[in-house]
């Protein structure tokens, strides 16, 4: 009985369904691009903290917004790709929102 409590619970943050061929696609990708966000804001902010202070404040709204984002780009991914249909929203109303800011930041 241990055991299967266990199962039940466990936590994977890479679920093996996703390698399945049935899986949707749509869904794959966009919970691999969320993971390499979230791994991108973690290196922005190391890349920022790097930087001797004082900052400006355009920095200071990029420090907060990275330590944010960083937040709904590692969970999103994690519902994705466990087919949490509540997950869709949320992810496309980020997308709309994010990918903008990261495109103005890297040029």
């Amino acid at each position: 009985m241990n055991q299967h409590i266990g199962k039940r619970l466990s936590l994977t943050l890479f679920p093996s369904e996703r390698f399945e061929l049935s899986f949707p696609l749509a869904l794959w990708l966009a919970g691999l691009w969320l993971y390499l966000k979230s791994f991108l804001y973690v290196c922005f902010l190391y890349m920022i903290g790097l930087d001797p202070p004082p900052y400006s404040g355009e920095v200071l709204v990029e420090i907060v917004y990275f330590a944010f984002a960083f937040f709904p780009a590692l969970i999103l991914p994690w519902a994705l790709w466990y087919i949490k249909i509540w997950a869709l929203i949320p992810t496309i109303i980020f997308f709309f929102i994010d990918t903008p800011i990261l495109f103005m930041h890297v040029m």
